[in-house]
């Protein structure tokens, strides 16, 4: 449940056109100083991985491992995308939020029965 919300984060910021992704706009975007989070998809490549890594570091950009090229893909829309950068800081919050619940096992409010 957790996942889908967290997915459902990254499909608003993209129809808010606070998201790129694919390598070399993501890459473009943290050298330009406007990513906030970089989601990197647990089956990229290692080279992909490192990369980005060392990218974040430099420019002190956050970054998780999260989900898979395919989810990723699918949810903006494409076959494929090992790396999401969101450029804005709400987004990147409730995204980091809503990871923080998943790993701590914290269910999401509402769709609960109201008496």
């Amino acid at each position: 449940m957790s996942e889908d919300k967290i997915y459902g984060w990254i499909g608003l910021a993209r129809k808010a056109g606070k998201l790129v992704a694919g390598d070399a706009l993501c890459e473009e975007a943290i050298s330009r100083k406007r990513s906030r989070l970089v989601i990197i998809a647990e089956d990229c490549g290692e080279n992909t991985r490192k990369r980005f890594e060392l990218l974040c570091a430099k420019a002190e950009v956050g970054w998780v491992v999260f989900g898979t090229k395919a989810a990723l893909g699918q949810r903006l829309g494409r076959d494929t995308y090992a790396v999401v950068s969101v450029q804005n800081k709400p987004f990147a919050t409730q995204i980091l939020k809503c990871m923080n619940d998943t790993k701590s096992g914290k269910k999401a409010h509402g769709g609960g029965v109201v008496e």
